[in-house]
């Protein structure tokens, strides 16, 4: 279809549907410009690492629940204890210095570890709980105190001494050490339950 000059009394052609910005938008408006790039480009990075983490047979090792909580996979192991220990934990000291009580150990696939522990304290009794590397005797994390004659359950949680994943170093051993600070009787301690956890 022919258009008609102006002078002859035509009109001149209408815009196109389409227009483009002559300038990107700032990414602090709420159109399309380069905050919605920056975002798309995000999730094709999460799409593509998505895709990555499968397995020889194509099923997702790590996925999101449906459910909007937590993790579909993989599995993770829960803890088992007899119920009656978290009254009375089976391991305990009247010590004045540390000793070992407990030890978790894996070969760990995260840089922290966190121990949920439930300490008691016998009558008139104080103690201290904490997490020791069983190899270079170092501290991880802080400790926990425990007041007279009382329970607490809290996590005690620190950086692993050069884990790696890897080698003959690869297996961790990380010992609960506990001892009274006052009293007479003894602390003792559950571990309810240990994770590797990230940064």
């Amino acid at each position: 279809m022919a258009i008609a000059p102006p002078e002859s009394g035509g009109s001149p052609p209408s815009l196109p549907a389409i227009t483009f910005a002559p300038r990107a938008v700032s990414s602090g408006s709420t159109g399309g410009g380069t905050r919605s790039v920056t975002v798309r480009r995000q999730k094709r990075a999460v799409a593509r690492q998505q895709k990555a983490v499968r397995g020889n047979d194509r099923e997702a090792l790590v996925a999101n629940d449906k459910s909007g909580f937590g993790l579909k996979r993989p599995y993770l192991g829960w803890h088992a204890y007899p119920t009656s220990q978290e009254t009375t934990p089976a391991q305990s000291t009247g010590s004045g210095s540390f000793v070992p009580l407990l030890t978790v150990a894996a070969e760990p696939q995260h840089p922290k570890i966190r121990v949920r522990v439930r300490a008691v304290t016998g009558s008139a009794t104080s103690g201290e709980v904490r997490l020791r590397d069983r190899v270079t005797g170092q501290v991880i994390g802080s400790v926990l105190v425990v007041g007279l004659a009382t329970t607490v359950e809290d996590a005690l949680e620190g950086a692993l001494v050069a884990p790696t994943l890897f080698g003959a170093g690869a297996p961790m051993k990380v010992d609960i050490e506990a001892r009274i600070t006052a009293g007479a009787s003894t602390i003792a301690v559950l571990v309810v339950y240990a994770v590797g956890v990230g940064t």
